[in-house]
């Protein structure tokens, strides 16, 4: 009997070992852990927080502020005041559009990027110097351009009816002619003023001078083109191409259009300090230079 007694006693201890051993990596894998007991300073933190939400649920929402970067962008947005909301039709706005016509403003650009640089007489070094890159980077496109135009030119007169041995007796040889000249003073010129010189207007002539000088190459350029432009009309023309000549007229008159509402509809990009003292810098050198 004591024998059954003591089988019977070791079956379940043996019943434990064995689940224990097959489970024992699970079990050992997820041992519990005791949480930690919730202290007094952090029920009165939650507790707190816990207020906090319950405010704001009743409390306004607060206003948006948009941020300093879009507060100073705002601050530099204006209005443009185009000619056709004033008196288009002054002398004023007659000559600035033959500038636009004649000239695609090129001179006024130079002009007004001019003044920014001058100041009570002298010349801001910083402007200049930002002003005289942006200008080779310009006169380096228009040199570019110069250059396809006179190779351009040098094709047309390659045509045998065009240039003729005997001489200069047909129009459009004659133009073509003006167009290569035009393009070889273009690139002349454009190579003379890239170099950065400094400037100062001491009176009205200097600032003046230095604008003509300046807008020259581009100016050049321009004509070049408006030879070339002549050559090939009047070339249709001797030989009665008439779609040519109507092409060209409906695209003439297309370009000129779209200048005149360009003009129309815009105002030059100037800064703002340049308009208040637009005339004044120059004024005061030229009272320099009498004093």
């Amino acid at each position: 009997m004591e024998r059954k007694l003591e089988r019977r006693r070791k079956i379940p201890v043996l019943g434990t070992q064995l689940y224990y051993a097959l489970v024992g990596d699970t079990v050992s894998g997820h041992r519990l852990t005791t949480t930690p007991q919730p202290s007094a300073s952090s029920l009165d933190t939650v507790a707190v927080s816990s207020a906090d939400s319950s405010t704001n649920l009743v409390r306004p929402s607060t206003p948006y502020y948009p941020p300093e970067q879009t507060r100073v962008q705002r601050g530099r947005m204006r209005c443009c005041n185009p000619p056709v909301k004033g008196s288009w039709r002054s002398q004023k706005a007659l000559q600035d559009v033959v500038v636009m016509l004649l000239f695609l403003d090129h001179p006024g650009f130079i002009e007004r990027s001019l003044r920014g640089t001058q100041h009570n007489g002298q010349t801001d070094v910083d402007k200049w110097t930002t002003f005289w890159e942006t200008f080779q980077k310009d006169i380096d496109s228009i040199n570019l351009l110069a250059t396809v135009l006179l190779t351009a030119n040098v094709s047309f007169l390659a045509i045998q009816s065009v240039d003729s041995p005997d001489g200069l007796h047909s129009s459009p040889q004659r133009l073509s002619y003006l167009s290569l000249l035009a393009a070889l003073g273009c690139i002349l010129m454009g190579l003379a003023v890239r170099v950065p010189r400094y400037f100062t207007a001491y009176n009205k002539s200097y600032f003046q001078v230095m604008v003509l000088v300046l807008g020259f190459p581009f100016e050049l350029f321009l004509y070049s083109i408006v030879f070339f432009v002549a050559a090939l009309i009047e070339r249709f023309r001797l030989n009665a191409a008439r779609l040519q000549i109507i092409a060209a007229a409906v695209i003439i008159s297309l370009v000129i259009i779209c200048l005149f509402l360009y003009w129309l509809i815009t105002e030059p990009l100037e800064d703002e300090r340049q308009k208040g003292s637009s005339q004044s810098d120059v004024a005061v050198g030229d009272v320099g230079t009498k004093a």
